[in-house]
């Protein structure tokens, strides 16, 4: 063991020897821990490759890491085992456990992923004896399942992608996210577009009148002519600190103002036409 009693406190200068035997272990045996990551990952892309992006193999291999650590400190040489034994299973073990709670963005429960996986080996291992596709109940039959549970499980094992994921394309180096190629159907694009014209020909409508400072921010805030989020008179209110009152007349005020100036740029259109 790599560590000492309770009863029996080391000095501080053997802690930092048990430290520094321990590093040099780790190091010494960091070549299983990629041996069993790079086993593992292959396993994983396999039976798993909807959930590759979420674990990456220098993930595993931190993960390996770790598993080595704590076989490192529990390590008792007194039992007469090897450490490679000892070693192999607690790195193992830690990697798998990682795979089960972090390969997925929801995280599926350990039964759920046990039944899955006896579900897709059977399924793999039907194919390759009958060379053809088999039924859902052929599978739920032979992996001792029930066949809606094993619908079930299928259905809820189904890979889900983040809107930021990057989508790479010749070997970009900034790549754009997956929500910048998808389509909003519910939103008119020449509606839209409209609007943006609309609220821009506005700004420099309010920019260029005479308007009072407090009208001028009334309208900026309310119709959302900076940012494009339109605002109730409550809320311009709050944030100018004024009452709501004061915030309706000097917008009164305002278009009234507007309106005059649009007028008379129309009688002078018609005047030249």
């Amino acid at each position: 063991m790599l560590h000492a009693s309770r009863t029996n406190p080391l000095p501080p200068h053997d802690w930092h020897l048990i430290l520094r035997q321990r590093n040099q272990l780790v190091v010494k045996w960091l070549w299983l821990v990629y041996a069993v990551a790079r086993k593992t990952h292959q396993i994983f892309l396999s039976a798993f490759p909807e959930a590759a992006p979420a674990l990456s193999m220098s993930d595993l291999v931190q993960e390996g890491v770790c598993g080595l650590i704590t076989a490192v400190e529990r390590f008792d040489a007194s039992r007469g085992q090897p450490f490679d034994s000892y070693a192999f299973y607690s790195i193992k073990y830690a990697i798998l456990r990682a795979i089960q709670n972090q390969a997925r963005p929801i995280r599926l429960p350990v039964h759920v992923l046990n039944k899955l996986s006896k579900i897709r080996t059977v399924r793999h291992q039907l194919q390759i004896a009958n060379g053809k596709p088999v039924s859902l109940s052929q599978v739920a039959q032979l992996a001792q399942v029930d066949r809606e549970a094993a619908k079930l499980y299928i259905q809820r094992s189904r890979s889900l992608w983040s809107i930021d994921t990057p989508i790479h394309r010749h070997s970009q180096r900034d790549a754009p996210p997956l929500r910048d190629f998808l389509v909003d159907h519910s939103v008119d694009v020449s509606r839209h577009v409209e609007s943006m014209c609309t609220r821009e020909a506005v700004a420099e409508l309010v920019q260029s009148t005479e308007l009072e400072e407090l009208e001028r921010n009334v309208l900026w805030l309310k119709y959302g002519l900076g940012d494009g989020i339109e605002r109730v008179r409550a809320e311009v209110s709050r944030i100018l600190d004024v009452r709501v009152h004061t915030v309706k007349r000097a917008e009164l005020r305002a278009l009234n103002k507007l309106r005059e100036v649009v007028t008379e740029d129309v009688s002078n259109w018609a005047e030249l036409i």
